[in-house]
């Protein structure tokens, strides 16, 4: 058997266990090893590999070697590590090919150079709002390997900062810190940021004329424009006049106020003179809640005015009806129905001469009573009608009570009544009503009265409707 020449590369690992054999002057290697599979080194230091190879009486095997990654270690020809950054690789031992032998691996970590302590160039500081000033830091030792840091501020409403810039937001105190991310050393930086204080206020206007009920806003100016506090009180010397709430004036009353806004940090004021007057009348209306007024002889009803706007100086109204034999009326709007019949009432503003009217009809029972069709579900065929029809009575009066005596539907074609109710119906109390149903049945073209009969205070009514 011919010699074969052997071939040794190396990299780093767990083991390499694949006998292989291969003759040389009929003598087999077995195996190769290394004596580490794990390394640890520190940027600079060197680490010299060791291949164990079975038989060891052999002469040592040619490899060569290889790393997983460029840049944290070299390796010489002969296996010699050196520690370049930090960070971890496999570094690979491979031997001949001829020798048939598996590769054989070790992991190298090289350990970082870590901070031992950081400083500021300032522990403490002094600025006014809206000025900057740059931190430096140095780290120790300063072959440090990891040079980064975070920067954090305390409060963000006094100070902040970016990549060691501070700047000034607001008065207070903060306290910068610099802390280094391999290790989480710090050093701080005391921050005080001084107030800008107010030196003038101004009004957005220094007199106002106003009618009562009306509002007005009021804004302020605070010089400088830097102005730490920038709050405000503000005052009316003469609340029965006008209100203020923040800047917002209400008018109150006739007369003069003065409203004042002074700044909180120094007390510099500013002043407008509020005038009120009372607003004139723009109209009037009759503020019940009905069209018309519908007495009997004898009652009464209460007129109401709503002059506009709700705020005038001068509410003042006369009132007075067209016709006082039909009813009267007092300066107050109190109607007195006197006879039958139909007039109309109206108020009159003393400020302005505005109107406003509202029919009034005096009348007997009559006037409250009424019959109509309330509702009906009937089918038409060819003019003959099948179904039910609906007649209500009704009682608009709020407090009389009428007594329902009888009921009838009336054939207009023939006179005749062809239907009638007496027993039942009784009491039709104050806005109340009584219905009744009557059904037809193939009927041509119906033609028919519902007549309704009533008493009242003794005496005999009727009211009718037609079917349509």
């Amino acid at each position: 058997m011919k010699k074969i020449l052997l071939f040794l590369y190396i990299t780093l690992l767990v083991s390499c266990n694949n006998p292989v054999r291969e003759v040389i002057n009929e003598v087999v290697y077995e195996s190769i090893s290394l004596e580490d599979n794990s390394i640890e080194l520190s940027i600079g230091s060197t680490y010299q590999l060791n291949i164990s190879y079975n038989p060891s009486t052999l002469p040592a095997p040619k490899c060569t070697y290889s790393t997983s990654s460029q840049g944290v270690v070299s390796i010489s020809e002969t296996g010699l590590i050196t520690a370049l950054n930090a960070g971890s690789v496999k570094v690979t031992v491979i031997p001949d090919s001829e020798l048939n032998l598996t590769p054989c691996e070790c992991t190298v970590v090289v350990k970082p150079i870590l901070s031992e302590r950081i400083t500021l160039n300032e522990t403490s500081m002094t600025l006014k709002i809206g000025e900057t000033k740059t931190l430096r830091f140095t780290l120790y030792p300063t072959e440090a390997t990891n040079r980064n840091v975070n920067w954090e501020s305390s409060n963000t409403q006094v100070a902040t900062v970016q990549s060691g810039l501070v700047t000034a937001i607001g008065p207070g105190t903060a306290v910068i810190k610099v802390i280094a991310k391999d290790n989480a050393s710090s050093a701080e930086c005391k921050v005080t940021v001084s107030p800008t204080l107010s030196e003038r206020i101004t009004l957005s206007e220094t007199t106002l004329n106003m009618k009562t009920g009306e509002t007005k806003q009021l804004t302020f100016e605070i010089y400088p424009s830097e102005t730490s506090n920038k709050e405000v009180e503000w005052e009316s010397l003469n609340t029965q006049i006008a209100t203020v709430n923040n800047g917002l004036v209400t008018a109150i009353g006739s007369g003069t106020a003065i409203v004042r806004v002074k700044t909180k940090d120094k007390a510099s004021n500013a002043e407008c003179t509020v005038t009120v007057s009372l607003p004139t009348v723009e109209g009037v209306m009759i503020d019940n809640d009905v069209n018309n007024v519908l007495l009997m002889v004898g009652e009464t009803f209460q007129l109401k005015e709503k002059v506009l706007p709700e705020n005038a100086g001068n509410k003042n109204v006369t009132w007075t009806i067209e016709n006082n034999t039909i009813a009267s009326i007092s300066p107050t709007g109190l109607i007195t129905a006197k006879n039958i019949g139909e007039t109309t009432a109206k108020v009159t503003t003393v400020d302005g001469r505005f109107t406003a009217t509202i029919p009034v009809k005096v009348t007997d029972i009559t006037g409250f009573i009424y019959a109509l069709k309330s509702g009906s579900s009937t089918i038409s065929t060819n003019g003959y009608v099948t179904g039910s029809i609906n007649s209500t009575l009704r009682n608009r009066h709020k407090t009389l009570i009428a007594t329902v005596t009888k009921f009838e539907v009336i054939d207009n074609k023939t006179n005749v009544v062809i239907a009638s109710r007496e027993d039942g119906l009784g009491a039709l109390y104050p806005s109340g009503v009584i219905s009744l149903s009557y059904s037809l049945r193939s009927v041509y073209l119906p033609d028919l009265t519902f007549k309704w009969y009533y008493t009242f205070e003794g005496k005999e009514y009727t009211v009718s409707h037609l079917y349509d």
